[in-house]
């Protein structure tokens, strides 16, 4: 296989080649693995790659196969210097590229090197071709990001060679998912005060309370059935449960929600000022209790579970730090905070968001950590305790800290002071954890260091497709 990539090129481009692959096959690694510290935008992206083919045009072609229609939004015109104007009309229609459709519905790459080749074979595709000011083509399908293809217009080189395309398309297409996420995560967990009264958050983490336009209900307003009733609902929005599902989940009995749901419904419209059936907050329908449909509710536990997803998929170390700043804030405390409601299903998922939240956390601290910004790692992990004071792990990031801003003091009195607290079991635990992070540095070396010397070029011909 490399004897015939070397016999397809000369030396300059070989070496330019396997450099080249050798890069963004490191660059896919630190991607996959966490350990790219910059943002990339896909334009930057798509220039950066566009140079290598040394081509004009570069961009995404995102096809709605149901519809028979193609069109573009993420691209790069070496000709203009555009990321916004572009030749490809809002909708195009597919029968002129026919040839694509196949590429993607089988996963092949496109390869023509001349479109003179096709003339005869597909007119319709040349006078696109034509249309387009394309004379060769180079392009491979994506499917993380819908469905389409990343396609190079006019490459000077590397014409028949789309391993760094295929390598490429995945971090310019999981790039833009992160970069929907995060603003979408940002627009939604915007705190801002209900503006209508049909406006309600509720907040489930720490100390329950329900806001509205002019009132805020807290958990001491409310019977113990209904804070449970409220959150379950909210825990499953859309979905109705009758009397006896809610007896078979809430295990102290109770046989008078009607009663506990008018009394509550009562004190709603109080509190509301309004007598209108439309603005409760729980409502009756044929199959059971739900949360009203017609009121905008925002829960806070739809917004950390929506944050947890775009974290894991956010690569670039900097923007993971702020989305785990802004999942910090967001978890007020434990799920219902104090409230001791017998109810298995709200202890497993209390349990739950618990440790998630430890977890998220501890990636936090060795974020900022690897980042040698030992100030922060302090400063937020005494906001970390104040939610779950006996965390050992949060306690070994600081102590950590400390040592490595030469704190030699501190270091020695918080090591001690929380021994003091703690059994044998759970010393040997922090030990252990204060081992790993010691030795973090060198881990993070060596992972880089191995997956460098790992990477190859791929050039495996076997998938061309030629006119």
């Amino acid at each position: 296989m490399e004897k015939k990539f070397r016999e397809s090129f000369n030396e300059e481009e070989c070496r330019i080649f396997t450099e080249t692959v050798m890069e963004l096959g490191t660059e896919w690694y630190q991607y996959m693995h966490g350990y790219r510290e910059e943002q990339c935008e896909p334009y930057d992206l798509l220039k950066r790659l566009l140079k290598l083919f040394e081509g004009d045009w570069i961009g995404l072609i995102d096809f709605d196969l149901p519809m028979k229609a193609w069109s573009t939004k993420y691209f790069y015109n070496a000709k203009t210097g555009s990321t916004s104007e572009t030749l490809i009309a809002e909708a195009e229609n597919t029968e002129q590229a026919k040839r694509w459709v196949r590429a993607i519905r089988n996963c092949e790459p496109i390869i023509i090197e001349d479109i003179e080749d096709i003339r005869k074979e597909a007119p319709e595709e040349y006078e696109m071709y034509n249309r387009l000011e394309v004379e060769s083509v180079l392009g491979v399908p994506y499917r993380n990001c819908s469905s389409g293809l990343m396609v190079v217009r006019n490459p000077k080189r590397f014409k028949n060679n789309y391993a760094v395309l295929n390598i490429m398309s995945y971090l310019v297409t999981s790039e833009i998912i992160s970069q929907n996420r995060r603003k979408y995560i940002e627009r939604k967990t915007l705190i801002c005060e209900p503006g209508t009264e049909k406006d309600i958050r509720i907040h489930l983490f720490g100390e329950m309370e329900i806001i509205s336009k002019n009132f805020v209900m807290k958990a001491g307003d409310m019977t113990e059935p209904i804070r449970f009733l409220i959150a379950y609902l909210a825990l499953h929005p859309g979905k109705a449960f009758c009397l006896e599902q809610l007896n078979d989940v809430y295990e102290c009995k109770n046989s008078s929600w009607k009663n506990q749901i008018y009394r509550f419904r009562t004190k709603w419209k109080q509190a509301r000022g309004t007598d209108e059936d439309s603005l409760q907050l729980i409502e009756t329908t044929d199959h059971g209790y739900r949360i009203n449909q017609n009121l905008n509710i925002n829960v806070d536990v739809e917004n950390v579970i929506e944050l947890m997803k775009t974290i894991e998929d956010t690569t670039d170390i900097y923007s993971k730090i702020e989305l785990l700043k802004r999942f910090l804030i967001m978890y007020r405390g434990e799920l219902l905070g104090r409230d001791s409601i017998d109810c298995l299903m709200i202890n497993e998922q209390r349990l739950l968001y618990r440790v998630m939240f430890s977890e998220k956390m501890d990636l936090f601290l060795r974020s900022l950590y690897l980042q040698c910004d030992y100030n922060a790692v302090i400063g937020f992990s005494h906001d970390i305790l104040k939610v779950y004071p006996k965390n050992i792990d949060v306690y070994a990031w600081r102590i950590s800290a400390y040592k490595m801003l030469e704190k030699i003091t501190l270091c020695k009195d918080t090591y001690r002071h929380l021994c003091e607290s703690l059994d044998e079991d759970e010393i040997q635990i922090l030990n252990d954890k204060l081992g790993r992070i010691e030795k973090l540095f060198d881990e993070d070396f060596n992972h880089v260091t191995v997956m460098r010397l790992q990477v190859r070029p791929r050039c495996d011909r076997k998938y061309i497709v030629r006119p």
